[in-house]
């Protein structure tokens, strides 16, 4: 181990005294500041500017440290080849495994370090981008009521009036409800909700902590420096309504099984029963049960969020879907509810509503209401239907962790990609020099890159029918073969995720440590120990 440990702590040294190493840190440097200046715009939200900056400082910084990776661990072992200093080393009882293993370790050793302080300076500005959104003032509960200010997690409730500004014990929360309904007050000692007109006699000499943008703050916190888990909609068995309706249909003479072929008449049974169950007619309303919702913390004043994305026939030309929601069963839990909603179709739309409404076995029923009503038969307007198309059309969002832990194994999955390809740039050193070692590796970040592109790209039209022809037919085979061992790095890309506030989970991150760093980056350092000790470094001369 101390070999492996020498050889590792030597390519640390000659990287740090590299130019290019110096370069890639003053360019990572150079994003993270100039970004915050082209990202921020006059009057624009918080919550757009922070996740433009994280999206275009973690996107750079993997790319500079894969070029980075690329060019140390092919330059570490040919630029020591070319210059005959690996002589020196090799004279010494030093197994060339271990100077294979110990020339990655140095690499992975400066890129970790460089990918650590990039991380740091990217959470505190983030976090500093993020200040805005959470500035408060304190005023007097009937001034802030009265000029219509939302008040969100007013953590500090003070008495004027008195010597000392005094706080209440055990502290009190007021909140502004979602669905817009009268305040209540959050009694958080005995957990249950008090009418706001108890508050009414103190409203003024009662002084509370607003928030200057309640809207930024709400989405900041709940939607962007957060990480969100989903809750599951649960779909009734399709199969099971195909095979009713398939078996009526047989009793009523209208199936013949000589001219339809049983399975795809199913097929179809089932992809109409699936799409009956995602649509609501004019005036109509349907139930929706989400599930995996135990893990969600039921206090009162902890707010979920319903997104979704409905499609609709038969609109006017506002396309707007005019609907209510209503949250939780009223048989077992707290309902929440009438939420009137006017959205434009085709889009993504948020509901924000109490996390008490999820019943203790950790399920959810969302009741859905299609207002618009069927016309009159000689109206143009017959009614709209609403259509939720897939399971992502409909989701509950609710937090499960913080957005530091979120970060943290976002970049984890960055270092398993750089991991993978300084492991193919030592191979490539092994038996190649250095500008040809870099093209291997420059190649391989590529294929991993772009792996599903050129799958779909020799799919498309059919094999030997797209853009390449015949050629097909020989690429095809060799390209299959390639990817069944090559990584596809748009698997192990959690950027999408942490900017949208959901959770990069702790098995996603796992999956990459063994699948990139265990089994590909593994199976680069045996080939190139393999290579290496077959070959000849040097001839022997008497």
């Amino acid at each position: 181990m101390g070999r492996i440990w020498a050889i590792t702590w030597h390519t640390l040294r000659e990287a740090i005294r590299m130019k290019v190493v110096l370069v890639m840190a003053l360019l990572i440097v150079a994003v993270i500041v100039l970004i915050p200046q082209a990202v921020s715009r006059p009057g624009a939200p918080t919550t757009s500017i922070v996740q433009s900056f994280i999206s275009w400082t973690l996107m750079p910084l993997g790319m500079i440290l894969s070029f980075l990776a690329i060019f140390l661990s092919c330059q570490s072992i040919s630029d020591e080849m070319y210059h005959r200093q690996i002589y020196m080393l090799l004279t010494k009882p030093l197994p060339r495994w271990q100077y294979i293993l110990g020339k990655w370790l140095g690499v992975m050793l400066v890129i970790s370090l460089l990918m650590l302080i990039g991380g740091l300076i990217i959470y505190t500005v983030a976090l500093i981008l993020a200040m805005p959104a959470y500035e408060t003032r304190i005023v007097r509960l009937r001034d802030a009521l009265d000029t219509g200010q939302v008040l969100v997690d007013l953590a500090d409730l003070r008495m004027s009036g008195l010597a000392e500004e005094t706080e209440f014990n055990p502290p009190i929360r007021v909140m502004e409800p979602a669905d817009g309904q009268t305040p209540l007050k959050w009694d958080q000692s005995k957990a249950r909700a008090v009418p706001w007109k108890e508050l009414a006699p103190l409203a003024e000499r009662l002084y509370v902590r607003i928030y200057d943008r309640p809207n930024d703050y709400y989405a900041m916190e709940h939607e962007v420096l957060t990480a969100r888990a989903t809750g599951k909609l649960q779909s009734p068995d399709f199969l099971a309504m195909a095979e009713m309706r398939l078996q009526q249909l047989k009793e009523q003479g209208v199936f013949d099984s000589t001219k339809t072929d049983e399975n795809q008449a199913r097929t179809a049974l089932i992809t109409e029963a699936s799409q009956q169950w995602r649509t609501i007619g004019p005036g109509e309303q349907k139930s929706y049960t989400f599930g995996q919702l135990q893990w969600v913390n039921r206090s009162p004043t902890n707010i979920l969020q319903l997104r979704y994305k409905a499609t609709a026939f038969g609109y006017a030309a506002d396309e707007v879907i005019q609907s209510q929601w209503f949250f939780g069963d009223p048989r077992v839990v707290t309902f929440f509810g009438p939420v009137p909603r006017r959205d434009v179709k085709d889009r993504y739309h948020v509901i924000p509503f109490r996390a008490h409404a999820v019943a203790p076995d950790g399920t959810l029923m969302v009741t859905v209401q299609n207002l618009d009503a069927r016309r009159g038969e000689g109206s143009r307007h017959r009614g709209a239907v609403m259509n939720f198309e897939s399971d992502e059309g409909m989701e509950v969002l609710y937090r499960i962790g913080s957005f530091g832990w979120n970060m943290f194994r976002t970049l984890l999955l960055v270092w398993c990609r750089v991991a993978f390809l300084a492991a193919a740039g030592v191979f490539a050193a092994t038996f190649l020099s250095f500008p040809v070692a870099c093209l291997f590796t420059f190649m391989t970040y590529i294929l991993a890159i772009a792996k599903n592109f050129v799958t779909e790209a020799l799919e498309f039209g059919g094999l030997g029918k797209g853009v390449l022809g015949p050629l097909e037919y020989l690429l095809k085979p060799m390209f299959d073969g390639l990817f069944y061992i090559w990584p596809d790095f748009s698997t192990y890309d959690a950027l999408p995720q942490l900017v949208d506030g959901r959770v990069v989970t702790t098995v996603w991150s796992l999956t990459g440590v063994v699948q990139l760093v265990g089994l590909g980056a593994l199976m680069f350092l045996l080939l190139g120990c393999v290579i290496f000790r077959q070959r000849q470094v040097a001839e022997l001369s008497v």
